[in-house]
């Protein structure tokens, strides 16, 4: 599989141009996710991701961020959601993504950033965004009753 973008010029896998408009319901979302390899962070995400996974239609970890955009890009992935990652870990992705219609942003709407990435159809991108603030997304290491 072979994924591109260019700014401004839209994203293609295999050549196919890649438009994604619309997307499920947030209880019908399969939302891919990643986990910090620092063992108190990753052990707050699994208290924020039970919060979470009643509320949508099901979890995947794949275990590459940049790969996880691309499926929300093409729509075998409805959303994703990171903490901590790197620009080198999110960017092409990143590209691929909002190059196909997607929302990739921070928590309030800004850039992406490395403290915690949401992507989403803009449907479901507000929901999304208030559900993982609600289960103590926003900042994992502050949230002591998380």
């Amino acid at each position: 599989v072979e994924w591109k973008a260019a700014a401004g010029h839209g994203a293609w896998r295999n050549g196919e141009p890649l438009v994604r408009s619309d997307g499920p319901t947030l209880s019908a979302t399969l939302l891919g996710t990643g986990f910090n390899y620092i063992a108190d962070l990753r052990a707050t995400q699994g208290k924020i991701i039970a919060q979470v996974l009643p509320q949508v239609r099901d979890i995947r970890r794949l275990g590459s961020a940049a790969v996880d955009l691309c499926l929300v890009a093409e729509g075998t992935l409805d959303a994703f959601y990171e903490h901590a990652l790197r620009p080198w870990d999110f960017a092409a992705g990143a590209l691929v993504a909002s190059e196909a219609g997607v929302k990739v942003a921070g928590i309030d709407g800004g850039a992406a950033d490395s403290h915690l990435l949401i992507a989403a159809v803009e449907s479901v991108w507000d929901e999304l965004r208030d559900l993982l603030d609600a289960a103590g997304a926003r900042r994992p290491w502050d949230s002591p009753g998380v």
